[in-house]
């Protein structure tokens, strides 16, 4: 998927059992120029993620069916490229060491300022980017300028 420029755009799939907060999440990522997908259980998230590739998955902790951490970890087990930034209302230590252990790329307290999950989905993405390039991955896309739409001006 491109933008207008023909730049590739950050893929990102947010995962939350809550209508009007992944509502806001995917607007609002839109306008910073992702390319946003919604799901609003596991195992939607689960399906959309059999189906096609995303860099960066947001995903609530607790939702009815497979919650957040058994997600978290089918996440990382068959897509290990893509980064998942967990959130949740519900924040504890013990379920943020969990998430961590899984492989979780950061923790976030829901609310939160959707700049620090921009900030937080550049950083993932970058991530994923020198991972890909490490392994050697040929279908790794041309991505800074993305990265620097998702990340905004900070001028």
């Amino acid at each position: 998927m491109t933008t207008i420029s023909g730049q590739s755009m950050i893929r990102v799939l947010v995962i939350d059992d809550e209508p009007r907060l992944c509502r806001f999440l995917c607007d609002s990522l839109w306008l910073m120029g992702c390319a946003v997908k919604a799901a609003g259980t596991g195992e939607e998230g689960v399906e959309l993620l059999s189906k096609e590739e995303f860099d960066v998955v947001i995903c609530d902790i607790l939702m009815p069916g497979y919650g957040g951490i058994w997600t978290l970890e089918w996440i990382k087990n068959r897509c290990p490229l893509t980064e998942v930034i967990m959130i949740t209302g519900y924040a504890n230590t013990e379920s943020a060491e969990v998430c961590r252990s899984l492989g979780a790329f950061s923790y976030m307290t829901k609310p939160f300022e959707i700049q620090d999950l921009r900030d937080e989905i550049g950083r993932a993405f970058d991530l994923r980017r020198r991972k890909a390039v490490a392994l050697g991955d040929d279908a790794e896309r041309t991505v800074d300028t993305s990265l620097q739409a998702v990340q905004g001006e900070r001028r």
